[in-house]
């Protein structure tokens, strides 16, 4: 059984997550912004912290005046970051409760690719055991019945307290999986040429494959926003969804959305990915020649997804704050965007057409005219030399 709320509320840890046997994050986040502040602080001491662990054959670590416990499966690693004051059989028992929830929920096969295709899982399974640092639960099993089981949909009367307990918990839980789910697609891509440089796609479930449909309208309006005078953030609708984009430094950020997700959350998160992804790969942007070329950003997307549909992390009025203009930014239709090309296109080539036709009147009136002139010519001739032949006929005659 875990630790009730009013113990576990006496420790904290200062970071968890996963690396891989390369020593990259597969995921981790961190409590501390003193220590772990910026992107730079974190992936020195990850490299650090595998460098130190990643042979050893301990469970526990002293590094950089923190206590580090760890245990490894086949390509990952599992780390939980706690002061050098902090209790390490607790760390442990964290530790421990975190991998066992995982191993449940991934049906033992704990590795580096079934984490990746369910990192929106392990995020709320991060969540659910600790809060701001605060270790909340170290029961495996309710950490599995929060994040990959439903509660049963009981009367509200026929609820006892703790029925109606797990019944609040399932409601947040799943108002929580429904706002991961409303974020469909992520694409960056380069405003040159259109070329995309990362992406994340959601949601497994696709029996009408809406998200081939939606990404291939994707890929046309890439196309069409390296045009003059084109809105750096735009919203575009499109049947159910919104795509909503911003563009920096010559790269396009684009989410497709339900209806139901706020527009200020939608720039917000992706004013997020577009400064981390040019702070990571800013300089190589424009050397890139094939597509997806930074495919292991998708990390950071979901890492940022998971930030906007934490209730304690998503403070709407701060989004509103930075993003006071939002209702300012156009909203078009997809049909629009992406047929506006085509029909400049089309007047274009009528353009030409009506051009070659009258150039082609213009040349046949010439020649008409040139006949014409030519055979008022040769009338006058044929008409001056019989009046000449009848004159001189007539003199002979008389």
């Amino acid at each position: 059984m875990g630790m009730n709320l009013d113990i576990a509320s006496l420790y904290s840890v200062k970071g968890l997550g996963i690396l891989d046997n390369d020593g990259k994050r597969v995921i981790f986040k961190y409590y501390d912004n003193e220590r772990f502040g910026t992107q730079k602080q974190q992936r020195q001491f990850e490299t650090n912290l595998f460098a130190k662990t990643h042979k050893a054959n301990g469970e526990i670590i002293l590094l950089d005046g923190l206590v580090s416990v760890y245990r490894s499966n086949v390509d990952v690693f599992f780390y939980v970051i706690g002061s050098a004051s902090e209790n390490e059989l607790i760390l442990l028992q964290l530790l421990n409760c975190f991998y066992d929830a995982m191993s449940t929920i991934l049906r033992k096969n704990v590795e580096k690719t079934s984490i990746f295709q369910h990192l929106d899982t392990t995020f709320l399974v991060i969540d659910e055991l600790v809060d701001e640092g605060i270790i909340l639960e170290t029961d495996s099993n309710a950490i599995v019945q929060r994040c990959a089981l439903r509660p049963d949909d009981l009367a509200f009367g026929d609820q006892s307290l703790g029925q109606l307990g797990q019944s609040l918990i399932g409601s947040a839980q799943t108002m929580k999986w429904s706002f991961l789910k409303m974020v469909l697609l992520t694409l960056l891509c380069r405003i040159r040429d259109g070329l995309i440089l990362a992406t994340s796609i959601e949601g497994g479930d696709d029996p009408n494959n809406a998200q081939v449909k939606y990404t291939s309208q994707a890929k046309l309006l890439f196309r069409k926003l390296n045009a003059p005078n084109t809105p750096q953030q735009q919203s575009v609708e499109s049947g159910p969804y919104f795509f909503h984009y911003t563009i920096k430094q010559g790269v396009c950020a684009l989410c497709l959305c339900e209806r139901s997700f706020p527009r200020n959350a939608a720039f917000a998160f992706l004013e997020d990915v577009v400064g981390e992804f040019l702070s990571q790969n800013g300089s190589r942007v424009e050397q890139v020649q094939r597509p997806y070329h930074f495919i292991e950003f998708d990390t950071y997307i979901k890492q940022a997804k998971s930030r906007y549909a934490d209730k304690n992390r998503f403070a709407m009025s701060a989004v509103t704050n930075e993003l006071q203009d939002v209702q300012r930014i156009m909203v078009s239709n997809i049909e629009e965007i992406i047929n506006r090309g085509e029909a400049i296109n089309v007047l274009e080539d009528q353009s030409m057409g009506l051009r070659d036709i009258s150039k082609k009147y213009r040349e046949n009136a010439n020649r008409l005219n040139q006949k014409s002139t030519l055979f008022l010519i040769f009338c006058a001739v044929g008409t001056a030399g019989a009046l000449f032949f009848f004159y001189k006929f007539y003199l002979l005659l008389f």
